[in-house]
């Protein structure tokens, strides 16, 4: 396991845990521990000139009573902590006909619908083998096999049908690492856009336009591919 995997692991530990408690933290304790362990992490990772270090450095010097008040800014630090820390991976050349699924789990109709009319369509139709995380068996830690999944994959897929937090940051991490998205979402919440994507296209489906669906989902791939001079 690389340095850098076990950095990146640690900071979305970190990320994931601003997400949940970022209302709840009470305390200026509480911030200077977080504070302190991103500093940690950056300083041993990153050099010394990279936007983030630079940050993180910033920001530890302010005063406690500062630090609570500015404390949503972390996040920021954050996400440009591990752009930074994936732009000094080696290239990782994607994996034809490896495809990443990112999708929220415990929901019965997405798992009917990815199975059926993603999964086993696109490996029976173009020989594309589509997977999600908990298709993998490692003992690896799990956002390490994700990131790295999402690094190999050719191009992903993405269900914003739910709102959920591991989905947008596992989508917002490919977006940075300009991956190849094709998102889609069922059509009876169409209008519940998630964040900021409502400008990038959208394929949407339903139980009574599956073939359509995909056909335009095998159009989108071509297209990806002729763009990336890969052939179905």
């Amino acid at each position: 396991m690389s340095n850098n995997y076990i950095a990146k692991e640690q900071l979305i530990n970190i990320y994931e845990e601003i997400l949940e408690l970022e209302e709840d933290y009470k305390d200026f304790q509480e911030v200077e521990s977080v504070v302190k362990r991103i500093d940690i992490i950056i300083s041993n990772t990153l050099n010394p000139n990279s936007k983030s270090y630079k940050s993180i450095n910033k920001f530890s010097e302010k005063p406690l009573n500062q630090q609570y008040r500015e404390f949503k800014y972390i996040k920021t630090i954050i996400e440009t902590a591990l752009t930074e820390i994936e732009l000094n991976n080696e290239f990782v050349k994607p994996v034809k006909n490896k495809v990443f699924m990112i999708m929220p789990f415990g929901y019965e109709d997405l798992n009917i619908f990815y199975n059926k009319n993603i999964k086993a369509f696109l490996k029976n139709n173009v020989g594309i083998n589509v997977f999600r995380s908990d298709d993998t068996k490692d003992n690896d830690f799990i956002s390490e096999t994700i990131l790295k999944d999402i690094d190999e994959s050719e191009f992903l897929i993405i269900d914003t049908t739910y709102d959920n937090p591991n989905v947008f940051f596992e989508y917002g991490y490919a977006f940075a690492n300009r991956k190849e998205i094709i998102p889609i979402q069922n059509k009876k919440v169409k209008e519940k856009i998630f964040f900021d994507r409502a400008h990038i296209r959208c394929l949407y489906y339903s139980e009574n336009n599956i073939k359509e669906f995909q056909q335009d989902l095998i159009k989108t791939i071509q297209t990806i591919r002729t763009q990336t001079q890969t052939i179905i």
